[in-house]
């Protein structure tokens, strides 16, 4: 059983497990160890949790340098917000690195009218 197609033939030895993975793991940017600290610092604070500061703090170092920004400066903008502001600010920034496919969701309760509100069993 043979079928037409208008598609190439696919190379098989380009799309390995291997090839895809060798650098996925890799950091390509670097940061001072001030910085670093700082960054993690601020996130261990707010979470309570040094692991999920650290990765955390990864992810906002990360897009800031892809971004171009200086982290430091983010930083003082992360300084300015309360928890609940953060909380939107943050995923709006780290949605600047990410892919329409895999972007962050913003928690966005919606206000209903007092009226419906009363009439709707919990």
């Amino acid at each position: 059983m043979s079928s037409t197609t208008n598609l190439g033939a696919l190379n098989l030895s380009a799309v390995s497990a291997e090839n895809y993975f060798n650098n996925f793991f890799t950091r390509d940017f670097s940061v001072s160890a001030s910085t670093n600290d700082a960054v993690v610092g601020f996130f261990e604070k707010l979470t309570g949790d040094p692991a999920s500061a650290k990765i955390i703090a990864s992810s906002v170092l990360y897009t800031a340098v892809k971004q171009g920004y200086d982290p430091m400066a983010v930083m003082d903008e992360f300084y300015k917000l309360s928890p609940g502001e953060l909380n939107t600010y943050l995923c709006v920034f780290l949605n600047l690195s990410r892919r329409n496919t895999s972007q962050l969701g913003i928690l966005n309760a919606p206000r209903s009218n007092q009226y419906v509100q009363r009439t709707i069993l919990v």
